[in-house]
């Protein structure tokens, strides 16, 4: 029996919520199969993805006789993590036998499948524009964890999971290979936060690759970048667009020289001598306790050039058990608390994030993760260039030892913000309220 398939190219759509059908889409084959082995009456509809996605996908099309006569509609939907969807293979069963063609009507929702995959050890964005989408969250990103994990070629920071690499966003890690590179459009990038620098090669270039792994600071066409430059993929999309040579990069670039005001509470110290349960009640007023300070943190002005940041000077101590359980002494319980604007030329956010670490030594605190009941409440203002004021805010509880929110995060630098995190906490074996262990801000432009 002759076997035929009906192949639909769809263009570029992405994911729409609410899930309602779109045409045209991302690239889906769909093919009519026959029983195994022929039986020349018998057939039925498989629809095939690029690549698996973290969302069921439903397809709808039809199904033709011999000479193309409509015979039905069909519908499948190929589940979350999958490639591939299909009916039973007597679906059709023609009489007399005859041959059968499908055709796709719609998609539900419409995936991007080839905007990014894997090229070789690294992930690929093919244009600018589809990094940009990822980079300000506007697809679902669990896509690039699915595509990454299911190449045997490729393995990227956020598999790797190394506690070193906590300078490194949760995004960041998704896109970077085990040399730091992913490749969009026509450039190889390499973000070094370890060096604080961004170096970017057109991939055409000979060695492009072995450039940046090498740090070849001297290789033909390379572009080397701190991470303070705040107009990236400005930079990028001008070199594509023939508008910018290579050799003149340097001019182009953009930083912001402004001092952003950093506000903090007045703090006072706790030393090893003093009870902590004296200095309990103070914890939610302006004094705070900290493990081996050796300095007051107090209101300054910061360099935007070092970009926005508030940080506890050291990990904040905040409760103290008196059952030693091996420890010698008493189990220490502490938070690190920051907010921060983190600029990394093509890649930017605010963050706000709290930890609660448990350790055994007040001068030399090695702590690891202890979950807590932990409170973050955040609120920020900012502007994109050229764009509205957003005004997002949270609140966050979990028992657990991190509570992590960015109120902004995308490929282009903010014009101006102006960010408020609080971090609380609620004592061990408490099930009262939380107490405030600290309030961080940071403002820029306004």
């Amino acid at each position: 029996m002759k076997q035929i398939y009906g192949l639909i190219l769809l263009t570029l759509a992405t994911f729409n919520t609410p899930l309602q059908a779109q045409t045209p889409c991302e690239t889906v084959t769909v093919e009519v199969v026959p029983m195994n082995p022929p039986t020349g009456n018998d057939f039925g509809v498989r629809v095939t993805l690029a690549q698996a996605y973290s969302q069921d996908v439903t397809v709808e099309g039809k199904i033709f006789s011999e000479g193309g006569r409509f015979i039905d509609i069909w519908t499948l939907t190929i589940t979350a993590g999958n490639l591939t969807a299909q009916t039973p293979l007597d679906y059709y069963q023609p009489d007399p036998p005859q041959s059968a063609s499908a055709t796709i009507m719609s998609v539900t929702p419409c995936p991007s499948s080839s905007e990014v995959s894997v090229n070789g050890n690294r992930l690929k964005f093919a244009t600018i524009g589809s990094y940009e989408q990822y980079a300000d969250n506007e697809l679902d990103r669990s896509n690039l964890t699915i595509l990454a994990t299911q190449s045997g070629s490729i393995t990227t920071l956020e598999e790797l999971n190394n506690e070193q690499d906590t300078l490194y966003p949760e995004f960041l890690k998704q896109v970077l290979n085990q040399d730091f590179i992913m490749e969009v459009s026509g450039f190889l990038i390499k973000i070094d936060l370890q060096n604080e620098r961004v170096l970017v090669i057109e991939s055409w270039r000979s060695n492009a690759y072995l450039s940046l792994v090498n740090n070849n600071l001297s290789a033909q066409g390379i572009m080397n970048f701190d991470t303070d430059v705040s107009n990236g993929i400005e930079i990028l999309q001008a070199i594509e667009n023939g508008t910018l040579q290579v050799s003149n990069y340097q001019s182009a670039i953009e930083r912001t020289t402004a001092s952003i005001k950093v506000i903090t509470p007045t703090t006072e110290f706790l030393t090893g001598t003093e009870s902590l349960n004296s200095k309990r009640a103070q914890i939610a007023g302006p004094s705070a306790n900290y493990v081996d300070s050796k300095q007051q943190f107090m209101q300054a002005q910061f360099s935007c050039a070092h970009a926005g940041r508030e940080k506890d000077p050291q990990k904040r101590r905040w409760d103290t058990d008196p059952d030693p359980h091996g420890c010698a002494g008493q189990y220490i319980y502490v938070v690190d608390n920051k907010l921060v604007y983190q600029k990394v030329v093509i890649y930017f956010s605010i963050q706000a994030k709290t930890k609660s670490e448990q350790g055994c030594n007040y001068s030399n605190f090695n702590g690891s993760g202890y979950n807590a009941s932990l409170k973050l409440e955040c609120s920020a203002r900012f502007r994109k260039r050229c764009n509205p004021e957003q005004t997002p805010s949270r609140i966050d509880y979990g028992s657990s030892s991190v509570l992590n929110w960015r109120p902004y995060e995308g490929s282009r630098s903010l014009s101006k913000y102006d960010a408020t995190a609080t971090f609380s906490i609620r004592h061990l074996g408490s099930s009262g309220q939380f107490i405030s262990t600290t309030t961080h801000h940071i403002m820029w432009g306004y």
